[in-house]
């Protein structure tokens, strides 16, 4: 058998080889790169589906002359692969102001009605985590942008991001991580509410969570479902969920009890997929004081899950991806060590693993598909699944960090998908 970093090395000589329109499939079924139309140093990629293709959204450095030299400037992009190759790539918006980091990613996603709807973060103030949520509207699929307009009502200098949006038939849910409290020593709330040109106070769902990990939310036939690290007051930061729907939103109850004790944000939030009742839910553990991902799967919306799957132990370090699959299993997509080696910064040389989860719980072999590392700058790759295949963002890291994409068919995954309901 091939040990995981020879296999890891094939996988990405042959998706190096494809160019920028492959007719299929790799040899052996192995990942295709379809590389977007991304400048050096791209980073914080975002996928999201649209019909049968999928639109991506990162943030490229800019470089500004004259005054505004001294000033790092960005722009968000955002990019239509429709299964072969990808349209051209458009400019949401651009400027000084961004707050850009690995952790806290833009998006753009798509309404109901078929409108492109953006976030990116803006700064607020000086302090490092002072900034704000901004939104953009496009009518044009991308040609054209909205003036943009703040997500929330409070200007505070604090952090306000993390943002999940659901599309809807009224528009778009908006959930994110808002820190006015913190200006007056308070925590850091949960909050959601309808994105709108109008600044929004927003419900607050918790009171009291993880400072900087990254939210999730999906649609299901009943309700909105949202998955986040909460925050005891004795500092156990396991994996909680809300739901809502017209009449209001749940209390906050546990996906899974990890009681997970750490004095510090870990920013590694969860991941969520759902195909009507069917939810997957993946997320980041240390309890115990090994790191572990792990995954649980719903019928009924979310209201409940099953056991957890443990799904990668020793090396992972997580920042996870689920999508589900139409049979019923689940691909749960993170970064980990290759085998052999320790994660952490002294030792950055990892990959983007793959592992499906059947409906009773059984786990095929897990999968390494692209090489990265396991510092922070390699980011959170991004995970769809669409027909016969799973597609795959990531930033490869290097100087400069390139953006990847990748296609890869489902039937190289090992495990039979469905296999188990």
């Amino acid at each position: 058998m091939r040990s995981s970093a020879s296999r890891l090395v094939i996988l990405v000589a042959l998706a190096a080889c494809t160019g920028g329109e492959p007719s299929g499939p790799g040899a052996g079924g192995e990942l295709v790169a379809v590389d977007p139309p991304a400048a050096p140093g791209a980073l914080a990629p975002h996928l999201a589906a649209d019909g049968d293709g999928a639109l991506l959204s990162w943030l490229e450095p800019v470089a500004a002359a004259g005054a505004d030299a001294a000033a790092p400037q960005h722009r968000l992009r955002v990019a239509r692969f429709d299964g072969r190759r990808w349209g051209e790539a458009g400019t949401v918006h651009a400027g000084p102001g961004f707050f850009a980091n690995w952790a806290d990613t833009p998006s753009v996603v798509v309404e109901a009605d078929g409108r492109w709807l953006a976030h990116w973060l803006e700064r607020l103030g000086d302090g490092t985590y002072a900034y704000g949520v901004r939104l953009a509207w496009s009518d044009d699929r991308g040609a054209g942008w909205s003036p943009p307009v703040w997500l929330h009502d409070d200007a505070s200098a604090t952090e306000h991001g993390f943002v999940s949006l659901v599309p809807g038939a009224g528009g778009a849910l908006a959930v994110w991580l808002d820190g006015r409290a913190m200006a007056a020593g308070g925590a850091m709330s949960l909050r959601a509410g309808a994105a709108g040109e109008a600044p929004l106070a927003g419900q607050v769902l918790d009171d009291r969570v993880c400072e900087c990990c990254a939210t999730a939310a999906v649609a299901t036939p009943d309700w909105a479902l949202v998955a986040y690290r909460d925050r005891s007051e004795d500092e156990v930061r396991d994996i909680a969920l809300v739901r809502g729907d017209a009449l209001g939103w749940s209390e906050p109850y546990a996906l899974a009890a990890d009681g997970w004790r750490i004095p510090g944000c870990p920013v590694n939030g969860p991941a969520l997929s759902a195909s009507g009742h069917r939810v997957a839910a993946a997320w980041f553990t240390a309890a115990g004081g090994g790191p572990r991902v792990r995954a649980a799967l719903s019928e009924d919306g979310g209201a409940s899950f099953g056991a957890p799957v443990e799904v990668a132990a020793a090396g992972a370090v997580g920042r996870v991806g689920v999508a589900l699959e139409p049979e019923g299993s689940a691909l749960v997509g993170w970064i980990g060590a290759l085998a052999g080696e320790a994660a952490g910064t002294g030792a950055p040389r990892g990959a983007v693993w793959l592992r499906r989860i059947a409906p009773g719980g059984a786990a095929g072999a897990p999968l390494p598909v692209a090489a990265t590392s396991t510092a922070r700058a390699s980011g959170f790759p991004r995970l769809l699944v669409r027909g016969d295949e799973a597609w795959l963002a990531w930033v490869e890291t290097g100087a400069p960090a390139r953006l990847r994409f990748g296609r890869l068919p489902r039937s190289a995954v090992p495990g039979a998908p469905g296999a188990g309901r």
